[in-house]
């Protein structure tokens, strides 16, 4: 089997893998490029050629994950996509809202996709080809969201590699995100393709102390409450929207917030992935494993069985649900007449567009307002801009049509941490390596790729990788300077392309 690793190389979007086997062919992920300069990145033509493509294995429904398999299709792509049945059902809701909002792809195209859910994709191998198997794991990303493990055979004996996909911060035994599950253990093979977006962070103990991030949301909603203003909190859709709700739910259970107080869920996107998040946790109450144990502890609960297990999931499910209107809605005039107090969670992570930029038009000129951010924000976006407007009074802020100077921002912009679904470095060597020496066993056995990163982010893993490999007494050796090449898995050494018919195999645009 040869690999060839397309992207993500040095950033941290676009992820997408090739790999041959014999004569078969297939990706790992197929996902957009996103940033400045991605437009006429994924605009382009694909390094290969789709119609050559027997497959696509999909590790979870992130847009730089699976953003490009419509794409695929229109290129003359027919096969199936392998992926969870979450994922399934997430990924098809993100990309018909993409179709909507970008020229890449229509709804029929998204329509077109086969995809292709295996029954018992998490607990065996699932066969490809005569002598290539798969199987997912847990990586407690985001709903769905697994690493996969490919099996072949290579001359007397198997080899085996695994993708990671994106890595979720939660150990077996709990988490500070208690809708996500655990990263589950297990045999990586012979080689291990890593991700390292946090590559180079160590977080602090109160980035994952669920009280300590409980008592700062409660005093910006107390806050809020006390100035009669708005409190915005944008949102990406899938994972940080749950998470924001689940925290002012238990908040609101614990008699920490008053229940007078409106608390509003404005995000197109993200109510109906609330809607999946409830169907699942409603089918998961029959699997006591879905259950993070921090949920738990977080509800103040001793769980004795399967049953208290199961009215525990159904009253999350209830209050994700779109069923209860337990969260409220709005209109377009309840948004441009919103007065405080009030509390709205909507979509746009990034702030750049979506119901967000209606709340910011008509707020962030009022000083009794706050716009809590929740996560990463790059540079360039609204979000980035507003967190660093005191250092750049040059910036010209967009939302809706208009332009503010950073003078005329009124409103409070603070930052709530502990909600990143993605594992840091302590986090990725233990997804790797295990927590301690006596679990090194499920290491990859020969080389670890470490891509989907910032440079800095790739190589701090990589050197803190190959140490934890020397200090273990283990062979495994980090590689982040892979370029575009391809590597040969079964003489484990970079190659030439592979060839069809005797000419290498070229993209046709």
């Amino acid at each position: 089997m040869k690999i060839k690793f397309h992207g993500p190389i040095g950033r941290v979007t676009g992820s997408a893998y090739e790999l041959h086997h014999g004569d078969y062919r297939f990706l790992v992920d197929c996902g957009q490029r996103q940033g400045p300069g991605s437009s006429s990145s994924n605009r382009g033509g694909f390094p290969f050629d789709p119609r050559s493509i027997h497959a696509v294995v999909l590790t979870h429904a992130h847009l730089d994950h699976c953003g490009m398999i419509p794409r695929l299709y229109q290129r003359g792509f027919r096969g199936p996509v392998y992926c969870t049945h979450e994922t399934r059902d997430l990924a098809r809701e993100v990309l018909r809202d993409s179709a909507k909002l970008d020229s890449l792809h229509t709804l029929d195209d998204v329509n077109r996709i086969k995809w292709s859910v295996p029954a018992d994709l998490r607990s065996k191998e699932v066969r490809l080809e005569d002598d290539l198997t798969m199987r997912f794991f847990e990586t407690g990303h985001i709903l769905g969201a697994c690493a996969v493990r490919f099996t072949f055979q290579a001359g007397d004996g198997k080899r085996s590699i695994t993708f990671s996909g994106d890595v979720g911060p939660g150990r077996a035994g709990g988490s500070h995100l208690p809708l996500l599950p655990s990263r589950t253990r297990f045999d990586h093979g012979d080689y291990t393709v890593v991700e390292s977006t946090y590559g180079a962070t160590v977080r602090s103990a109160f980035e994952a102390d669920l009280e300590h991030r409980l008592d700062r949301l409660e005093l910006e909603v107390r806050r809020c409450r006390h100035q009669r203003g708005v409190l915005i909190i944008p949102c990406f859709a899938i994972g940080r929207t749950q998470d924001v709700l689940f925290d002012l739910h238990l908040l609101t259970a614990r008699d920490r917030l008053p229940v007078d107080l409106p608390i509003i869920l404005d995000a197109g996107l993200a109510t109906r992935i609330n809607g999946i998040y409830a169907a699942e946790l409603r089918r998961r109450a029959r699997r006591e494993s879905w259950s993070n144990h921090a949920l738990f502890d977080a509800l103040r609960i001793v769980v004795d069985g399967a049953e208290a297990r199961a009215e525990i999931d159904e009253a999350l499910a209830r209050t994700l649900s779109t069923e209860s209107n337990q969260w409220g809605a709005l209109t377009k005039e309840d948004r441009d007449r919103l007065v405080g107090p009030a509390v709205v969670v909507t979509g746009g992570g990034m702030c750049d567009g979506g119901f967000v930029q209606r709340h910011l038009a008509r707020h962030l000129t009022d000083p009794s307002c706050t716009v809590l951010l929740t996560g990463y924000a790059t540079p360039s976006s609204v979000a980035g801009q507003l967190q660093r407007m005191n250092e750049d009074e040059d910036i010209a802020i967009c939302v809706a049509d208009r332009f503010l100077k950073p003078s005329e921002v009124k409103a409070r912009v603070t930052n709530l941490r502990g909600y990143s679904a993605h594992a840091d470095q302590a986090g990725l060597l233990d997804w790797v390596f295990g927590a301690d020496s006596t679990s090194h066993a499920f290491a990859p056995r020969r080389r670890l790729f470490v891509t989907h990163g910032e440079p800095r982010a790739s190589r701090a893993l990589v050197k803190a990788a190959d140490a934890t490999a020397r200090r273990r007494g283990l062979v495994t050796t980090a590689h982040d300077r892979i370029g575009e090449r391809w590597f040969d898995l079964a003489r484990d050494t970079w190659c030439e392309a592979p060839t069809a018919g005797g000419a290498a195999i070229v993209a046709r645009r």
